[in-house]
């Protein structure tokens, strides 16, 4: 069984999440297990990587309490970029894709793992699995196929394609809280 980094591109994967599943809440220790399952993989650490809002946000308060659960994972490591305000006034994230690869890059160099899944569709991401692919690294991209660059799948190795099907299950609920209307039963 080869040996396994997961890296997730946090914001890809929210908004991914969000639009296909109604919620960016996923059980990142189900989120583990499955991936391991489906690829054959033993996933030793997931690598979290996001911009870190500014004080002044809105969801600051939301998202470092976020950051802060997934930091008392054992097996996670968060990594934060930026997020800067333009001169149009547009914010825009800094850092998170420069992060991503670097951190491929080493860990492949250094043959820290036998693979990496990479949960992003970004294109952006491309030249980072060829430099991977270059130092023996297996390369796995894990995303929703609608936001699956081709220029990113056809980098990788394998693909994994996220649906609401194989994702659903994965959803963290907290006891008690009502089933989505998707999964009640029908007459």
């Amino acid at each position: 069984m080869r040996r396994a980094a997961l890296f997730i591109d946090g914001s890809n994967f929210y908004k991914q999440c969000k639009q296909y599943l109604g919620t960016p809440n996923v059980d990142f220790t189900k989120f583990r297990t499955w991936i391991e399952g489906r690829l054959g993989l033993n996933i030793v650490r997931i690598y979290y990587y996001n911009a870190e809002l500014p004080k002044d946000s809105t969801f600051y308060v939301q998202q470092r309490k976020f950051l802060d659960a997934l930091r008392h994972l054992d097996f996670m490591t968060v990594r934060l970029g930026v997020v800067i305000k333009r001169d149009d006034g547009m914010e825009e994230e800094k850092m998170v894709d420069t992060k991503i690869i670097a951190d491929m890059m080493g860990f492949s160099f250094s043959k820290a793992y036998d693979a990496i899944v990479l949960v992003s569709g970004d294109q952006d991401l491309t030249p980072g699995v060829y430099y991977c692919k270059n130092y023996g690294c297996v390369m796995y991209v894990a995303s929703f196929s609608k936001d699956l660059s081709s220029v990113l799948a056809r980098a990788a190795d394998f693909v994994l394609e996220f649906n609401k099907h194989n994702m659903r299950p994965l959803i963290f609920r907290s006891k008690g809280a009502p089933p989505d209307a998707e999964d009640l039963p029908t007459k």
